[in-house]
């Protein structure tokens, strides 16, 4: 893995090298755009609400058979649990319903219905054995039960009693397939007959077959799950045998749900739209983009195919959250209202954003917008695939209009070959936004030359948290402080909790690693004592955690008030919102607390965190539509809708102030106001959490104001140095020759991104 992510590298190398000569091809953002706005029609559905008279809150399971769908439903009352199969015409029609009796405490794991209309389900079964109160035994029982499509039940069988080796026997589906009905569990598949005779077995020694399928042309697929992915087998019904080679799905196959198909083998779906796929073909059939066609979800359940071009679909309402069965039918490119298209990439992609770009959508008489989610060209054996393309298709010309940006990106070549736009002209022209209104060390963090190429509109501060009487009151220090600190206390005092050397590398490179990288000048100093402090002070941190403390008595009992009672001094904490520094001062530690960072020369050791990163492509035809879009995240309608973090809003973070000085409180049945204490838990004592105090807040404003450096996920900066620290860890080199060959190594990574 590591040798193709290094092939990889130079390839994006290369590649971003070429770049500031492929940006400049005439024309070819214009055929970018032609192929975006083109693309953007070609997989767009048009749904339609189908009202089956059914409570969604009941469904258990949906399943279609003999040209209807079926769903299992059950109600609980104070009397028990009623199960029942409804069924209807694929239009909503023609309502059939069957009750089901199961005995005990049972819930089912699986249905289906032969061509006669019977109903078989796989049931499961929890006994309690009672006999002895000091030792109560919990059993599983499994049993295929045929009822009649009156609701009779016809036969059961036993599938616990089939289980003679293993300790724990599990089913995982049933698939009924003409008339043989086919189970699959932990110890393989059994088949049986429409009269509960088994007629074939298959054994299953990994235990790794996970669901079955029926395709167009009637052949039987069993998926088989592996470190490679999830792949499918083919399944002789007369034989029980399976074939031998596996066939792989292309792509990230774990991120698909599987369904049978209509015009291909199967439909797979993830959470951007519908595929088709054949067995034999090497990449999927795109069928559906959910955003194209306006729909604010990221999955859809229960695909049934009913032509080449409609099926039918259930999906959760990201807003309302309610279940919705769908009839989808595709809608002919020519008939899609002709919009400019605005591309957004992205390297997964948030889900608040996918929410906008449909409202954008839906609401913009001139722009569509189109995401490209590179990460969806990851695979199982290459899991940086997608930001190789990303890479590629930048250097090709294929620029974006919008970049949603995170950390596996290299957003510093990209600045400095030309990529972005300045973001300020456009907020010095909007009459709705004022950038005195934000934090300025955020905006000046995401800065460069005074530039703002980046928009983040919330934060949250990743640092190193410490009683005050131990660490002092002003944020900052270094690793001379750290050690004479930690001098002072006992051999049985330790730092950091149960991290390791490898970990706290991890944490520094993140935290402080703008000590030794000045990426404004290409300036770097890993050569120096800093830095091989560090590297001394990280030696003596284990190589692994010992896991067996977990099983020491009492262990977690004094792991929770290890903090409070100075046993541990220093936890890296995500300052997210207030109520997080009421819980570390008022819970963990117990008082005072400062947010002192981690140690670092220049005693700069905290760091800005985002979420979310916006940037403006500089070659885009389309600047004022896709700075509409935004620009959104910077207005008051999103900047009060932030609770996870800190909105950038100075106005907005002091709201979130006032509301974390009052109690919390709900709204009793007559709409009254009823205030309740905020509690922590510590060694099952019950601790009340004080709401925050002016003190308090202004203590944590101090340190939103003053933090000034991003966070560092550079992945090949972390590897460069975690693999060359290895062998000063492991005393084959001393950290100064680390440190120089760190030194140059990171000095020729900075100066090809520059």
């Amino acid at each position: 893995m590591i040798q193709n992510k290094k092939i990889n590298k130079l390839i994006t190398l290369l590649l971003v090298f070429i770049m500031g000569i492929s940006l400049a091809a005439c024309g070819k953002n214009d055929a970018v755009s032609e192929e975006a706005k083109k693309a953007s029609k070609e997989f767009v559905y048009r749904g339609e609400v189908l009202n089956f008279d059914v409570a969604a809150e009941n469904i258990s399971r949906t399943f279609s058979a003999n040209n209807r769908i079926y769903f299992h439903t059950t109600l609980y009352t104070d009397t028990g649990v009623t199960n029942e199969i409804v069924s209807f015409d694929f239009d909503g029609s023609n309502k059939q319903t069957i009750p089901l009796v199961f005995s005990g405490n049972s819930y089912a794991n699986g249905f289906g219905v032969d061509n006669d209309g019977n109903v078989y389900a796989l049931v499961s079964e929890y006994i309690e054995d009672t006999t002895d109160p000091e030792n109560y035994i919990y059993k599983e029982n499994y049993f295929l039960i045929k009822y009649s499509g009156t609701g009779e039940e016809l036969w059961r069988v036993d599938l616990a009693a089939l289980n003679t080796t293993e300790e724990y026997f599990y089913v995982n589906n049933l698939l009924v397939s003409g008339d043989k009905m086919i189970v699959v569990s932990s110890l393989g598949m059994f088949i049986f007959d429409k009269d509960s005779n088994m007629v074939q077995k298959l054994e299953n020694a990994d235990g790794n077959m996970g669901n079955i399928y029926t395709l167009k042309d009637g052949k039987v697929m069993v998926s088989e799950y592996s470190e490679t992915g999830e792949t499918f087998r083919e399944l002789d019904l007369n034989t029980g045998k399976t074939s031998e080679e596996p066939i792989k799905i292309p792509g990230m196959n774990y991120n698909y749900s599987y369904y049978q198909g209509y015009s291909h083998d199967l439909y797979l779906a993830d959470g951007y739209g519908v595929y088709g796929f054949n067995f034999g073909d090497t990449e999927l059939t795109k069928l559906m983009s959910f955003i194209d066609s306006d729909i604010d979800t990221s999955y859809l359940n229960n695909i049934i195919g009913l032509s080449d071009t409609e099926f039918i679909a259930s999906y959760n309402d990201n807003l309302t959250y309610e279940t919705i069965f769908m009839k989808f039918t595709k809608v002919p490119p020519e008939e899609v209202v002709d919009k400019d298209v605005i591309t957004i990439a992205c390297y997964y992609l948030d889900y608040t954003v996918r929410s906008r770009v449909v409202e954008f959508n839906k609401t913009n008489p001139d722009y569509r917008i189109s995401i490209t989610d590179y990460s969806t060209f990851d695979t199982m054996d290459d899991y940086t695939a997608g930001i190789t393309k990303l890479n590629a298709d930048i250097a090709a010309g294929n620029v974006p209009d919008i970049m949603v940006i995170n950390n596996q990106l290299p957003v510093n070549s990209y600045i400095e070959k030309g990529l972005f736009e300045d973001l300020n002209p456009y907020i010095e022209k909007d009459e709705e936004l004022d950038e005195n209104d934000y934090f300025a060390n955020i905006l000046d963090a995401f800065s460069t030359d005074g530039k703002m190429y980046q928009l983040v509109p919330s934060f949250n501060v990743l640092s190193v948290v410490g009683k005050t009487a131990d660490v002092g009151a002003t944020p900052g220090w270094t690793l001379e402080d750290l050690n004479k600190l930690v001098a002072s206390k006992g051999p049985d005092v330790v730092t950091f909790s149960e991290v390791t050397r490898m970990s706290m590398l991890y944490n520094s490179i993140q935290l402080s690693s703008s000590q030794f990288i000045n990426w404004q000048t290409g300036e770097c100093t890993f050569n120096t004592k800093g830095f091989t402090d560090l590297l001394e002070y990280l030696k003596d941190f284990p190589e692994e955690i010992d896991y067996a403390i977990y099983e020491r008595e009492g262990y977690w009992e004094n792991y929770e008030t290890m903090y409070r009672e100075g046993r541990a001094l220093l936890a890296v904490t995500y300052l997210s919102d207030f109520a997080t520094f009421n819980y570390q001062k008022k819970g963990n530690f117990g008082e005072d607390i400062t947010f002192i960072g981690f140690p670092a020369e220049n005693k700069n050791g905290s760091a800005i965190n985002y979420s979310l990163n916006f940037a403006l492509s500089a070659k885009s035809k389309h600047k004022d539509a896709a700075w509409d879009f935004i620009r959104y995240y910077l207005t008051d309608e999103y900047q009060e809708t932030i609770t996870y973090n800190f909105p950038i809003s100075k106005e907005h973070v002091a709201k979130l102030a006032e509301t974390a000085k009052q109690k919390p409180f709900y709204l009793d049945e007559n709409g009254n106001k009823v205030e309740y204490d905020q509690t922590y838990y510590l060694n099952g004592v019950e601790i009340v959490i004080d709401p925050i105090t002016d003190a308090e807040i202004e203590q944590v404003m101090n340190l939103l104001e003053s933090v000034n450096q991003v966070v560092a996920y550079d992945e090949s900066l972390i590897n460069i140095i975690t693999e060359e620290a290895e062998s000063f860890f492991s005393g084959q080199k001393s950290a100064a020759d680390v440190a120089a060959i760190i030194q140059s190594r990171v000095q020729i990574y900075v100066s090809e991104n520059l």
